[in-house]
């Protein structure tokens, strides 16, 4: 017979383990479904050399200090390393290995279907897969004829294959500008832009952005939720 729970949860990421925190200590019988072997969502797939926007001091999940100096901005390494203990820690209800690829509704509960052929029942479902798994490769004019290698940021790791060659950087986000930047040292680069990147500190007065956020009350209006990062590029790393 199959356990009907009161919640599944895709993705064991930050947002489903924080999550699957919550559930557990209202006592509610949860199971997290993550497609990978371990718990750390799409960080094990991210460029070696990506690292928080934001410092130790506003990097922790509900329950579990992130260590180390709360000026610090946690290296890919290091975020892996805290999610995996995080899941350890509060003893998490996670079930690696499970590739959730259907969810159907039938009356009152929810069915989930994996890639492994398993059928899972819940009450309630909650997403929490982001969106590194869809990639999008725009349409762009002529590259059907290119003889070059394209590829998404998301399938880049770091430099090494790259160098002493020409290469086009599409985008003005913080990843685009951070692996144009990482690319210059070996590669000829160039970062092309629809209009010109807008350069936002990411520290004022010796403090972080976030903390003037979090000071200012920004953070916790329907306004400032749309003072996302993504719209400039954080110069924390770019003229050092």
């Amino acid at each position: 017979m199959t356990t009907i729970f009161d919640s599944r949860v895709i993705g064991a990421g930050q947002s489903g383990l924080a999550t699957a925190y919550y559930l557990k200590n209202k006592g509610l019988k949860y199971l997290v479904l993550e497609k990978s072997d371990q718990t750390a969502g799409s960080w094990p797939l991210y460029y070696d050399s990506l690292k928080l926007f934001s410092p130790v001091q506003y990097s922790s999940l509900p329950g579990l200090r992130f260590q180390g100096d709360i000026h610090h901005y946690p290296t890919k390494t290091e975020v892996m390393s805290y999610l995996n203990t995080y899941a350890q820690k509060f003893d998490l209800n996670i079930a690696t290995g499970k590739t959730v690829t259907e969810v159907l509704k039938e009356q009152e509960l929810f069915l989930i279907k994996t890639e492994e052929g398993e059928l899972f029942k819940a009450k309630t479902i909650i997403s929490a897969t982001g969106s590194f798994d869809l990639p999008n490769l725009s349409e762009i004019m002529g590259t059907e004829s290119f003889a070059g290698e394209i590829i998404h940021s998301g399938q880049y790791s770091n430099p090494k294959r790259y160098a002493n060659k020409r290469v086009i950087v599409v985008g003005a986000g913080n990843s685009a500008v951070q692996i144009a930047y990482e690319l210059r040292k070996t590669s000829k680069v160039t970062l092309a832009t629809r209009t010109p990147i807008k350069f936002t500190p990411q520290t004022i007065l010796g403090k972080d952005i976030h903390y003037w956020f979090k000071l200012s009350g920004l953070d916790y209006l329907p306004y400032g939720k749309k003072l996302s990062v993504s719209s400039s590029v954080l110069d924390r790393n770019l003229y050092k």
